[in-house]
């Protein structure tokens, strides 16, 4: 693996300095400085900068599965989600053994600065380096007690910064019910736009529902975070 090189990026000059101390990313004097390589999505030297002010974004461990699987499995997590099928703990480790070979999926966990408690999921999936997009998704703040907390647009906000500036995305986009009023407010208010409505795409307890699709560009993102 080749060793990392610094190198400052032309966007972050011009993006507002206060994100970049979120994120530990500004150097020394003030000036802002990334750390560039050709690296797996998923390799520990690219994930060691998803740090927040109150969430860090870390790789999943095998020892997360049986976590996951408890959220996961609770109707209050998965009624939005466009994956309704329960999740068994040994189709998971199976899962988790292929993860690290598959170069286009990220899976982070949410974790609270203060308590290191993992309390969500969050990723990447489909990462396309050749046009420069990928799909975010698995979102999902699966403590209770975490919830409201402001926890998964910081969590959005690190994996955008991450996406763009570190895996040099273009573009990043997802999927979302129309019905889903709290996730579809919280994407925009990341920064996310309404691109277009997938009609009568999904169907759910009885009814077909429409999927509305949303994206952020790089440059947009530069004017997103208040």
């Amino acid at each position: 693996m080749p060793a990392l090189q610094k190198y400052t990026h032309p966007l972050w000059q011009e993006y507002r300095p206060g994100v970049f101390e979120w994120f530990g990313l500004t150097g020394s004097g003030g000036k802002t400085a990334m750390q560039v390589g050709f690296h797996s999505a998923n390799s520990r030297e690219n994930l060691d900068m998803l740090v927040g002010k109150g969430v860090r974004l870390r790789r999943i461990e095998e020892a997360d599965l049986a976590r996951m699987v408890e959220w996961w499995n609770r109707p209050d997590v998965w009624e939005n989600f466009l994956y309704k099928f329960p999740l068994s703990h040994g189709g998971q480790v199976i899962w988790f053994k292929n993860l690290f070979q598959n170069q286009r999926c990220l899976f982070l966990i949410i974790e609270t600065i203060d308590t290191r408690q993992p309390v969500g999921t969050i990723g990447l999936d489909s990462i396309d380096h050749v046009n420069q997009t990928a799909e975010c998704g698995n979102l999902m703040i699966g403590n209770n007690e975490s919830k409201g907390m402001g926890f998964a647009r910081e969590a959005t906000l690190l994996l955008l910064t991450y996406g763009f500036y570190r895996l040099n995305l273009n573009r990043i986009f997802l999927n979302v019910l129309a019905d889903n009023v709290r996730a579809i407010e919280l994407y925009k208010n990341c920064g996310f736009r309404e691109e277009g409505k997938l009609r009568q795409a999904f169907f759910d307890q009885g009814a077909f529902k429409d999927i509305l699709v949303m994206a952020i560009l790089r440059d947009e993102y530069r004017h997103a975070v208040p």
